[in-house]
């Protein structure tokens, strides 16, 4: 008979624990939602001694609002013609705040001087209301050469965003 209440003492703590163990996650998931992100930037470029290629520019990104990116990229020539670019990148909302990606994606060249490209960014953690950020987004744009070294580009993209 000991055995059988104390079976059921076991039993009961263990729901106990899973009920709570729930009840965590959900309230956990809740106080950083998953969030629509909305992204448009103009930016400048140049490369660097080293080779890499310097970015800069202004974005308007939903829930972080006017914004402004810096990034170094890498562009790895493929055998195929095609650029494999990675790049680090930091955004700066209008509040200081700041939140980092990491850009890995495709470019092709275009018949003018020009490349489009397209790819996944991801995000993780920043400065304040995004220090535990996650989330991706999908950006597609293209950069147009105004000299040998440098020049202008764009991209856009949603995804999504927990913080």
């Amino acid at each position: 008979m000991k055995g059988m209440f104390r079976n059921k003492w076991l039993l009961i703590g263990t729901v106990a624990l899973a009920l709570s163990a729930a009840a965590y996650e959900a309230s956990a998931a809740s106080s950083n939602p998953s969030r629509p992100l909305d992204a448009s930037c103009q930016t400048t470029f140049a490369f660097t001694p080293t080779g890499s290629i310097h970015l800069e520019g202004t974005c308007h990104y939903t829930h972080l609002g006017l914004t402004t990116v810096v990034a170094e990229q890498i562009a790895i020539p493929q055998p195929d013609g095609t650029l494999y670019l990675v790049n680090t990148a930091v955004y700066t909302a209008a509040n200081g705040d700041e939140l980092f990606g990491t850009f890995v994606g495709t470019a092709v060249f275009t018949p003018t001087v020009a490349v489009s490209f397209s790819g996944t960014e991801a995000y993780a953690g920043g400065t304040g209301r995004f220090a535990d950020a996650t989330g991706t987004a999908a950006p597609v744009g293209g950069a147009e050469f105004t000299s040998a070294i440098a020049g202008v580009g764009h991209f856009s993209g949603g995804g999504t965003i927990s913080y």
